[in-house]
């Protein structure tokens, strides 16, 4: 009787196990994210090496080539323009780095068989077309994107005192939606030197969100109406483009001060500006291709689309012209939109200082769909639309009628005492919370 009760007792305890288990699977999986993952690689290598693995990986290039090729074209521009000027940012860009054009050979080899039948193929080298998608912004000067693409990427860098321990850097990454939803991971592990994270949309070598692992952060923001004719701004010029830049800061650089006296000294095409951190320092570089100003000397520093100094620098040397003297918008809602995003990122920041952390960034900042202004006041609705819709938040949401054609396509931030890094592909208002967001250590991989 005692034998035959305990058998009945395991039995009852192993079906509870059982149902217990079943239970417990479940409510993990419907509690599971259903967004898309970045897919995250790592490559390794000489630079060519690493390029090549890279290319394999880019199954989308095509679309991301054609979006620049398109755009030239429809500028009644030549293909044999296109070839000169693709030959004038391999030179700059060989002066700079030549291992950064082998770099760029390695991901049109491996990339090859994806760009085989793109129109025009026999024209362009595997590299050139390479170049093309990483020179896309400059060759093309586009209106929309040089003088009146609405959205404003955020980005900032706190250091110690502000921050709960070391530096905490973050960014959202503004684009139109297509083919920019094509973003990848990477780390890149080069046979000399260290480790290198980033996020990029396939076939570029580099955008505006780098960590190292000396470490050094990387992060930048387009500035628009960088060319204007009509007004004698022409702030665009041959150099090195600006992603290829963000790739040699990132990985040739030991210190967010190296970095800048880089920059500064760096032929570059277009505006721009770049924010640097390490674990003490953190600077604003605000770049055009002509001009350059800093701005530092806080541990709180926030970066949108719009210049501050009020001073800059011409070959070298300083004068009293402000930096964004040499920018212009018709739109007033361009540089609306990043006044709004600055000064909500700040004001969020502030409430935090000395407590700032990765989730400060993740859980306040990038997901914002409400503002402050200049005041710190909230701003509850502008021009008869709430924050959100009319383009000011630090999350981008741009509509055509049902059609989301411009966004926040990817978000990130990072720890540089730990080396944690946090990102996401979309939206972060889908990605809430820091457990709904992917992470990587540069430790250990």
């Amino acid at each position: 009787m005692k034998s035959s009760s305990k058998k009945i007792l395991s039995l009852v305890l192993a079906t509870a196990l059982i149902i217990f288990l079943l239970f417990a699977f479940v409510e993990h999986e419907e509690s599971a994210p259903s967004y898309p993952q970045m897919p995250l690689h790592v490559f390794e290598g000489s630079w060519w090496e690493m390029g090549k693995q890279y290319g394999e990986n880019c199954t989308h290039i095509d679309e991301v080539y054609m979006f620049y090729l398109e755009n030239w074209l429809n500028q009644n521009f030549s293909l044999a323009r296109l070839k000169n000027d693709l030959v004038e940012y391999t030179k700059w860009t060989s002066r700079l780095e030549p291992k950064l054009i082998e770099f760029m050979k390695g991901i049109g080899e491996g990339s090859k068989k994806y760009l085989e039948n793109v129109p025009y193929a026999e024209y362009f080298t595997p590299y050139e077309k390479i170049m093309l998608v990483n020179a896309g912004f400059e060759t093309i000067w586009l209106p929309e994107w040089h003088e009146s693409h609405r959205g404003a990427c955020t980005g900032m860098a706190c250091t110690k005192g502000a921050t709960r321990e070391g530096t905490v850097v973050g960014l959202n990454r503004d684009l139109p939606t297509h083919p920019f939803e094509y973003q990848v991971a990477y780390v890149l592990k080069p046979e000399k030197g260290g480790k290198i994270f980033g996020t990029v949309t396939e076939g570029q070598v580099a955008s505006n969100f780098q960590v190292s692992d000396k470490p050094l952060f990387v992060g930048a923001t387009k500035v628009l109406g960088d060319w204007n004719e009509e007004r004698g701004i022409e702030e665009c010029d041959y150099g090195v483009p600006s992603v290829i830049v963000m790739l040699y800061l990132s990985a040739f650089c030991s210190s967010a001060q190296e970095a800048v006296d880089t920059l500064c000294a760096t032929k570059v095409t277009q505006g721009m500006n770049y924010i640097f951190a390490d674990e003490s320092d953190a600077v604003v570089v605000e770049r055009t291709a002509n001009h350059y100003a800093c701005r530092a000397g806080s541990n709180v520093l926030v970066l949108t689309n719009y210049m501050q100094a009020n001073y800059s620098y011409e070959n070298h040397l300083r004068t009293d012209v402000s930096m964004s003297s040499y920018i212009y918008n018709e739109d007033p809602m361009i540089k609306k939109a990043s006044e709004f995003s600055y000064y909500s990122a700040a004001y969020k920041l502030m409430e935090n200082y000395g407590n700032i952390t990765p989730a400060t960034w993740i859980n306040e900042i990038s997901n914002m769909h409400y503002c402050y202004d200049k005041e710190g006041s909230l701003i509850h609705e502008y021009n008869g639309k709430t924050p959100l819709e009319a383009g000011i938040t630090i999350e981008y949401q741009g509509w055509n009628g049902d059609e989301l054609v411009a966004a926040t396509v990817a978000s990130h931030c990072a720890d540089l005492s730990t080396l944690d890094i946090y990102f996401v592909q979309g939206l972060p208002s889908e990605h809430e919370g820091i457990d709904k967001w992917q992470h990587a250590n540069l430790n250990l991989i």
